[in-house]
């Protein structure tokens, strides 16, 4: 059993997602280094190891999937399946060796990894969101008529415009739930937010929280 934390990538997403530079270490004499990422990558770890599952799920609702280990497998405990769009929290019910029975809202197919919900990934699933919702954004601002891209700032309040607001709003929301689970909520807000837009503390130029 190994500890796993937060890798480079996933590090540079939050940075970036919470109005933080992502320059290296050695850009110090331009940008200061925030020491608090340092203890980010230390302590949102998890030491279960994830494992996968081959069973399909064809249809939402109750399943029974096999796992090739069952090792961290636990009764009632929450488990995260699959990744992507598909990606969903399971509560574990019954166990029998190497399969366990729960009530799945998505379907899935081929192997897809299964793994215990730890500190690890509460952070890594919010990650995943963002990362996704960032495309779905970027393609909804292609179909609506912007008027200021600092502020996002729409033509109209319907159709594609109104839903780009929505995902706007959405991604607020989980940049909040990040920045609460790594316990940075105020310190964001004093370092990134007063300065949003402004060239100070890193701020990216659009409302954070």
């Amino acid at each position: 059993m190994t500890t796993r934390t937060l890798n480079d990538v996933e590090m540079d997403r939050l940075r970036a997602e919470l109005g933080f530079n992502v320059l290296t270490v050695g850009a110090v004499p331009y940008i200061p280094h925030v020491v608090i990422f340092d203890l980010i990558r230390d302590y949102v770890s998890s030491t279960f190891d994830p494992t996968t599952s081959s069973t399909a799920v064809a249809a939402a609702g109750p399943a029974t999937i096999t796992v090739a280990d069952a090792t961290n497998v636990a009764q009632f405990g929450q488990y995260v399946i699959d990744t992507g769009a598909q990606q969903e929290v399971v509560t574990c019910g019954n166990i029998a060796t190497t399969t366990f029975s729960g009530v799945f809202a998505k379907t899935h197919s081929g192997t897809y990894p299964v793994e215990r919900e730890s500190r690890l990934t509460l952070v890594r699933t919010i990650l995943a969101k963002l990362t996704t919702l960032e495309d779905v954004i970027y393609r909804a601002m292609s179909q609506s008529g912007i008027k200021k891209v600092d502020e996002i700032e729409f033509f109209g309040s319907s159709g594609e415009s109104s839903r780009l607001q929505q995902l706007t709003d959405t991604r607020t929301m989980l940049r909040r739930e990040l920045a609460a689970r790594v316990n940075l909520s105020a310190f964001v807000r004093q370092v990134v937010g007063v300065d949003v837009g402004g060239g100070g503390g890193g701020g990216t130029g659009y409302e954070l929280f």
